[in-house]
């Protein structure tokens, strides 16, 4: 009765650990998907930003700006890219997790690092 009671333990536990793997993969898929579509729109709003701090410096150039409004532009354009390259990270960090998962941690497989790459 106790080896059979310990069994039936080890079997719900094991079905436990599956259906919580289950729930984090999905979860982290959902996750990527949104972290896509944010980057894709935050991309294009980064692009623009760019394009407004390009026009911005040729005005100040110009002496058609003044220095206060190019650099306000100008952080906003930065941030942008900040906010862009933390969405990234985001991205890689959930994909490494999922990969993780999915039971692919092998990555000097995945990414090989010659070895002069790899001596100081």
């Amino acid at each position: 009765a106790i080896e059979k009671a310990t069994r039936q333990q080890l079997k719900d536990d094991y079905e436990a650990r599956v259906l919580d793997t289950r729930s984090d993969m999905q979860r982290l898929v959902a996750d990527l998907a949104t972290l896509t579509q944010q980057r894709a729109a935050l991309a294009a709003h980064a692009q623009q930003l760019d394009t407004a701090r390009h026009a911005a410096e040729a005005a100040w150039q110009q002496r058609l700006l003044d220095w206060p409004t190019y650099l306000a532009i100008r952080s906003n354009a930065l941030s942008a890219d900040l906010d862009l390259l933390d969405l990234q990270q985001q991205q890689a960090t959930q994909a490494i997790a999922l990969e993780a998962l999915l039971g692919n941690t092998d990555l000097a497989t995945a990414h090989p690092v010659s070895v002069k790459a790899a001596t100081p």
